[in-house]
């Protein structure tokens, strides 16, 4: 099953780089919402959803939450009562800054999109050669 993710408009972080981040954490299909009142994205990804299937979010602030519950509520008409079984592991920063530095993404770019210092990015590369 493709993994399915989700951007949308937020004035620190471009959506070229939430769709990076949702393109390195192994995303098939990206649905995007280009302004604040679009949600032609979201319902999109809720018509092609399937039960099981991961879905990433880059952002986590006030509109997402708000998403998210918009999201779980539509699912909730869209199931049939089946059990959605156990949670899907969640792909960790560490991950993917790992697979942004094999596609020779530069450092300075991993670290700004990630949020995380390049003594950090250092760190999860040096832990990642030794594991």
């Amino acid at each position: 099953m493709a993994l399915l993710g989700y951007a949308t408009v937020h004035p620190a972080f471009s959506l070229k780089k939430q769709v990076a981040l949702l393109e390195a954490a192994g995303c098939h299909r990206i649905f995007i919402d280009e302004s604040v009142n679009d949600y032609t994205g979201l319902h999109k990804l809720i018509e092609v959803y399937e039960e099981g299937q991961d879905v990433f979010l880059t952002l986590l602030h006030r509109k997402n939450n708000m998403i998210q519950e918009q999201f779980l509520a539509m699912l909730e008409l869209k199931k049939y009562g089946s059990d959605p079984g156990r949670p899907k592991k969640t792909i960790s920063i560490d991950e993917i800054a790992i697979q942004l530095s094999q596609r020779n993404t530069p450092i300075t770019e991993i670290c700004e999109m990630l949020n995380i210092s390049q003594r950090t990015f250092f760190r999860i590369k040096k832990d990642n050669m030794l594991a």
